[in-house]
């Protein structure tokens, strides 16, 4: 995007849309024109290769166990039955640059922006994903962090187990941004998600919504699938909006070596490396249901746990989060 003194149609209409009451700013913050340039991304993500740790490499299948996390603090809401709400944190403003410079904790980064900088460069939150096949919840968090946005798949990560510190990092790892400055920021972030899913999902609850009691109520969500989700503007009787990217640009949004692999590869990693591996077709997101059948009809699929009211999710949660 070009600077405010250039005055471009570009920067106009973001500001037009960032007036508009009707725009979702949580979505206009996650535009690819808001994106930072391809060589500062490439030049973060090479100085980022020699950060790995167990982690990544037991989302990639190739480490027995996890080193100790950073936000092991956070063990005491597994314990209790704590009310999440969105004013248990400070909150930064998604419209402007935080001020970092009397906060050491978060030194690596000086200069950190609100909410839309952690998912700069990342599908928007209604990017369109493929219909009728399973996407694990490591898919979800490398490819789209910004689909939980969208109130079901949040409330699914919460229902199968995930804490809020358990999503931020399964986003922020792949991605080489993980440490304490960051995890807050996505913590807040997610915290906020949970909150607003939950009182689209619930309105008849007044004030603060409680998401142990939900999931309680609720109980775990098997549904792998894309099929019932409903993004925000449609709990106003407005029609869904979805848009469309190149599978190139969403792959180059993630280091290759952190790509699902194992358990966590389905059906969109595999139809990724498709695309990226045959970039001359050019598909997009528009192309998912014909690249399932055509290049995947025979692709069988991780078992899936057979323990009763366990899922993908779950099995993934224990296995990353001991």
């Amino acid at each position: 995007m070009s600077r405010p003194g250039d005055f471009s149609d570009e920067y106009t209409q973001f500001m037009d849309d960032v007036l508009n009451p009707a725009v979702d700013v949580e979505i206009l913050l996650t535009r690819p024109s808001l994106s930072a340039p391809e060589e500062q991304a490439n030049d973060l993500r090479e100085d980022d290769l020699h950060e790995h740790d167990s982690f990544v490499e037991a989302m990639c299948g190739n480490a027995p166990s996890l080193l100790p996390r950073m936000h092991a603090h956070t063990a005491v809401n597994k314990e209790r039955d704590v009310e999440q709400s969105p004013r248990s944190q400070p909150v930064p403003n998604p419209l402007h640059n935080m001020d970092d410079s009397d906060n050491t904790a978060n030194d690596p980064i000086k200069e950190r922006a609100g909410y839309g900088d952690q998912l700069r460069g990342r599908p928007s939150a209604n990017v369109r994903l493929p219909q009728n096949v399973e996407i694990s919840m490591v898919e979800l968090a490398t490819w789209f962090p910004s689909s939980f946005v969208v109130p079901t798949p949040i409330l699914r990560a919460v229902r199968n187990g995930f804490t809020r510190e358990d999503l931020a990092e399964m986003q922020l790892r792949p991605v080489n941004r993980f440490d304490e400055g960051e995890m807050v920021t996505a913590i807040n972030r997610i915290q906020q998600q949970i909150s607003k899913a939950g009182k689209l999902e619930d309105p008849s609850k007044s004030g603060r919504w409680h998401t142990a009691a939900y999931v309680r109520r609720a109980g775990r969500q098997h549904d792998m699938t894309t099929n019932g989700w409903k993004q925000k503007r449609e709990y106003d009787g407005k029609d869904a909006q979805w848009t469309d990217m190149m599978l190139v640009e969403i792959a180059h949004s993630v280091p290759r070596q952190n790509w699902p692999t194992g358990d966590d590869r389905l059906l969109v990693t595999a139809c990724i490396e498709y695309a990226v591996a045959n970039p001359g077709l050019e598909l997009s997101t528009l192309e998912w249901s014909e690249i399932i059948q055509s290049q995947f009809g025979s692709f069988v699929l991780p078992a899936a746990p057979t323990v009763a009211n366990s899922n993908r999710d779950t099995a993934a949660h224990d296995r990353l989060f001991p």
